[in-house]
């Protein structure tokens, strides 16, 4: 989203640093600070989700994540751990409310 335009946006259970894990820090994902400006002049619409009960990111830094890309979307259900099920119709739902699709 810094880089390129977008229709717009989905994140799930999203996180903005290596959450001090290793591999994350080796990745070089995280080797700078996220332009959140431009990630916003380059998408539409952001909807994010995160679970209190995410095992993996910690529910505070998704609620993080919102506060600097506000303003979005913010979901956050209670018992839904790292979204690992299968299917999840609040993501499509989100999908369909936001796209723009031709027939």
């Amino acid at each position: 989203m810094e880089q390129y335009k977008t229709a717009g946006c989905i994140l799930v259970s999203a996180y903005n640093s290596d959450l001090g894990d290793e591999l994350e820090r080796n990745s070089g994902y995280f080797s700078r600070p996220f332009d959140y400006k431009k990630m916003k002049e380059n998408t539409p619409f952001i909807v994010q989700f995160h679970s209190e009960s995410d095992h993996l990111v910690p529910v505070e830094v998704g609620r993080e994540v919102a506060r600097l890309l506000s303003p979005t979307e913010y979901i956050e259900t209670k018992n839904d751990g790292h979204f690992q099920a299968k299917k999840y119709d609040m993501f499509t739902d989100a999908i369909l409310k936001h796209g723009k699709f031709e027939s």
